[in-house]
């Protein structure tokens, strides 16, 4: 088997048992998983190898990566992999060309995971068994809408069950508000390089983006979910979600922001510090822009924030691409029952 990205740069040999497949498996809601993906959750399998090989002069090199200043000393890689440390004892790594997330290490190179939708080969070698994290979504995040009966954990598994609470508005009305009373939703990467500031549709009224994506009251932007082969190779993620907001309501700003063209249309932003997947843009009246990025105020939940900013379209985005028949079938059953709110 191998992990393989978007560009195709990359095509990295793993070895998993057969007799152990297939793997059981969760989405992971923490804030680490959406803030360097920009996916609402991330997915991994484990696998029992290093991705890559120790250096030459491993035995001379400090065990431990931070003396590196942000390079990781026990393995070599090759220019075209950048890496990001999300906390003391994980690394992500990630292609510098199309920004896909190739793995995971913990515990300074101990233990290895894959994103499981770079692994080419077919869906028996991992099963969705258990949501995880949701704690830190506050109010269940993308589950609220989910309805596929797997057990939901506040953090790891087996851990106190998360019971999702009752829908709720923004927690802090000002939180968003500029100095000259304007609303103004903010999004960043894990990292801080690359920010979005979004104005509501009303800000702009006759920009051409309102017209294409915006609700009748001004105060909202369709969103949708996408399970299309390019977005969850460049992502290295089952399900991308995006805002689609009108250009003129839209800035961002990052020195971190590179391109990846991803087809003969289109055009993706990453960050090239932590990898996260920022932009779509098709040319179109409106970009794309990853809600899982979305800033909240402390206590703020997830979807409490979107559903002040969206209102969901109704049909699950190249759902025929989607490999996690599951995910698929759940996200659009609930996307039909959820369909237009605010609008």
């Amino acid at each position: 088997m191998f992990v393989t990205c978007h560009c195709r740069k990359h095509r990295i040999p793993i070895h998993l048992d057969p007799s152990a497949l297939p793997h059981t498996v969760d989405f992971c809601y923490c804030l680490a998983c959406r803030q360097t993906t920009g996916a609402p959750f991330g997915c991994y399998i484990p696998v029992p190898h290093p991705l890559f090989p120790p250096p030459a002069n491993a035995s001379t090199l400090s065990a431990d990566p931070s003396s590196a200043k942000g390079a990781v000393p026990y393995v070599d890689l090759p220019e075209s992999i950048r890496t990001y440390k999300t906390s003391e004892a994980g690394t992500r790594y990630f292609c510098v060309t199309c920004g896909c997330h190739l793995g995971m290490d913990d515990f300074q190179g101990k233990a290895w995971c894959v994103p499981e939708q770079e692994i080419q080969a077919v869906d028996s070698t991992y099963t969705i068994s258990w949501h995880q994290y949701l704690s830190e979504t506050v109010d269940g995040g993308l589950t609220r809408i989910l309805p596929d009966g797997l057990p939901r954990w506040s953090l790891e598994k087996d851990d106190k069950p998360f019971n999702t609470p009752p829908a709720a508005g923004p927690l802090n009305a000002q939180f968003r508000t500029t100095s000259t009373g304007e609303d103004v939703l903010t999004a960043r990467c894990r990292c801080g390089g690359v920010r979005a500031r979004i104005r509501r549709p009303s800000a702009i009224p006759s920009g051409p983006g309102v017209k294409e994506r915006g609700s009748s009251d001004g105060r909202r932007w369709m969103a949708g979910h996408c399970v299309c082969t390019d977005c969850r190779l460049v992502s290295g993620c089952p399900l991308s979600s995006w805002i689609y907001v009108g250009r003129e309501h839209l800035t961002i700003e990052g020195e971190t922001l590179v391109y990846y063209q991803s087809s003969e249309k289109a055009k993706r932003g990453f960050c090239s510090t932590c990898g996260a997947t920022v932009t779509w843009d098709g040319g179109q009246p409106t970009v794309d822009i990853s809600t899982p990025l979305f800033e909240r105020a402390e206590g703020e939940g997830v979807a409490a924030v979107e559903s002040d900013w969206t209102y969901l379209e109704d049909e699950l985005s190249y759902a025929s691409d989607g490999r996690d028949t599951v995910l698929r079938g759940a996200l659009s059953t609930g996307m039909k029952q959820n369909a237009g709110q605010g609008r």
